[in-house]
């Protein structure tokens, strides 16, 4: 009998064949659940992986999380009317604007910023803390930054930096008060003659005012012919004003001695030169009153002082002192400065 083929005994039904269909058999649940179980496990991570990320964010301490913002810092040194472009030039530009307050203070924070003139730090420390007053005398004993009190022409007048200690610095017998001092001098060949006198003398003068410069003051000595050739400085590295210390003045009288006379005579470049280090007092030495300045030229070098610069000249010549009204003189009294006249044939 066919296994497949049932008779319905129970029923009575008999002789009626039934197609016998087995049961089928259960599918494993496994196959369903595998896939959600995974998946909420990964959910479960990534929950949890957001969650550490936004509790352990990184923030700016001290700024609450807010961005960080550049303050800027400016110094400005107060000053009174009148002296606005040294106090925000500090002694150093060639060309320093002002005419007020307000641009000094501007000049002042831009020199901090590395886009203007570097401001003199050594000189306003001086100021704020003072120095020795048996050092040097005071402005008000010595009249003005920049004055002459040696023997000469011209009336005086105030420049440079105002305030504080001043040194009184001599040159030829013409004394200078201020600061800074610059000195420019003749080198070309003409100094050679007669014996050399001319150049020895002048190179002497320079070493014994060089020894009367106070350490807290600055100087530089710009010897020129053809060009100018300021005195360059082994311990600074600088070619512009510098501070006035034992070893650095040392090193600087050796360099003067060294100095030789040769070649032609340009005034200009070498006299621009020293009043753009902006100093109180500089003094200018030639032989050479030709070539001469031009009307102009000369208008432009007293423009460059601003008040601020005193010029002091002297002029080294054959025999007695000639006339009166020539450009070397002129350039000393419009800047308030002293003129005098040397006879070389009277030189040691």
């Amino acid at each position: 009998m066919n296994p497949r083929l049932l008779t319905k005994a129970k029923t009575g039904e008999m002789g009626k064949p039934l197609l016998y269909v087995p049961p089928r058999p259960l599918r494993s649940s496994s196959r369903h659940l595998e896939a959600p179980a995974w998946l909420v496990s990964l959910c479960i991570h990534v929950s949890l992986i957001l969650i550490l990320a936004i509790a352990f964010r990184p923030f700016l301490r001290g700024t609450g999380g807010q961005d960080p913002f550049v303050l800027g810092v400016a110094f400005v040194q107060e000053v009174s009317e009148g002296n606005e472009n040294e106090a925000a030039a500090g002694g150093a530009s060639e060309n320093p604007e002002g005419g007020g307050t307000a641009s000094a203070a501007i000049l002042s924070a831009q020199a901090v910023a590395g886009q203007g003139p570097p401001m003199d730090v050594g000189n306003l420390l001086s100021d704020l803390v003072g120095s020795d007053s048996n050092a040097t005398p005071s402005a008000d004993s010595l009249g003005g930054v920049g004055n002459s009190v040696g023997s000469g022409t011209g009336g005086g007048q105030q420049g440079g930096k105002k305030g504080g200690k001043l040194s009184e610095v001599n040159f030829y017998d013409v004394a200078g008060v201020g600061n800074s001092f610059v000195y420019v001098i003749d080198r070309s060949d003409s100094m050679n003659v007669p014996g050399m006198a001319p150049l020895r003398a002048a190179k002497r003068e320079v070493s014994k005012s060089l020894e009367g410069i106070k350490p807290m003051n600055q100087f530089q000595i710009v010897f020129y012919n053809d060009q100018p050739f300021p005195y360059p400085s082994k311990i600074s590295g600088s070619r512009g004003l510098i501070r006035a210390q034992d070893a650095e003045r040392k090193q600087a009288i050796e360099f003067v001695k060294n100095v030789s006379a040769f070649g032609g005579t340009e005034h200009l470049p070498a006299l621009k030169l020293g009043i753009s280090m902006g100093p109180d007092v500089l003094f200018f030495l030639t032989d050479a009153e030709q070539p001469g300045l031009n009307s102009a030229e000369l208008e432009s070098l007293v423009e460059r002082c601003e008040a601020r610069t005193t010029i002091h000249t002297i002029e080294f010549g054959n025999g007695p002192n000639p006339a009166k009204g020539r450009w070397i003189e002129a350039l000393a009294e419009r800047t308030g400065g002293k003129y005098r006249y040397v006879d070389v044939t009277q030189l040691e």
